[in-house]
């Protein structure tokens, strides 16, 4: 299965390549909340983000470009060298790794924000939390299964239900929620506990 996600994934971002050489903007609600997810860190230090299913790497050379050390992880080597040749022409602090994420262990207590975009692997979820240093943040953004299905091309397997991720990180203090009906997605930025 890996395998067949890796030539998917590599086909859709070689075609994507082929159309622009511009980097993968970042995602736009990440951007607006910058100020509250820096704000929430509670050291001067940005410190150490995890970018998870990184794509191009827009997210990632936005928070590197904020003073973060970014871990970039995607299945697909055509983004991870895309991204490695763009962190290398700015000299951003990214450490791109071609990874499948569902045969991942991610270390306990390393990073200080983990962002996750567009991509549902509810088993992540708990090592997202294990992974988050004490008071860390996390930056969700997905699919949201809604009554009109505003995006009906994503498997509801891939789509949280309503209120599905406050569920995952309940005890969390959270900064951010919103559930988008009419796009069908859903944010959040959530900071863990400190002990």
């Amino acid at each position: 299965m890996a395998e067949q996600d890796r030539i998917k994934w590599n086909h859709k971002y070689e075609s994507k390549l082929a159309k622009t050489v511009q980097p993968s903007p970042p995602n736009k609600r990440l951007a607006l909340l910058m100020p509250v997810l820096t704000n929430g860190l509670k050291s001067n230090c940005k410190g150490e983000a995890l970018d998870l299913a990184c794509g191009l790497g827009g997210n990632s050379l936005y928070l590197a470009r904020q003073g973060f050390r970014v871990t970039a992880l995607d299945i697909s080597d055509v983004a991870i060298n895309c991204l490695a040749k763009l962190a290398e022409e700015e000299q951003l602090p990214i450490d791109g790794r071609v990874v499948d994420l569902e045969e991942i262990k991610l270390p306990p207590a390393q990073y200080d924000l983990v962002i996750k975009t567009y991509y549902l692997q509810r088993d992540l979820f708990e090592q997202v939390k294990r992974t988050l240093k004490p008071s860390g943040l996390v930056f969700v953004e997905t699919f949201l299964q809604t009554e009109h299905d505003a995006n009906p091309h994503i498997r509801p397997a891939y789509k949280l239900q309503p209120q599905e991720l406050l569920s995952v990180f309940e005890g969390w203090h959270v900064l951010y929620y919103y559930e988008q009906e009419k796009e069908g997605l859903v944010t959040m930025l959530a900071r863990k506990p400190s002990r």
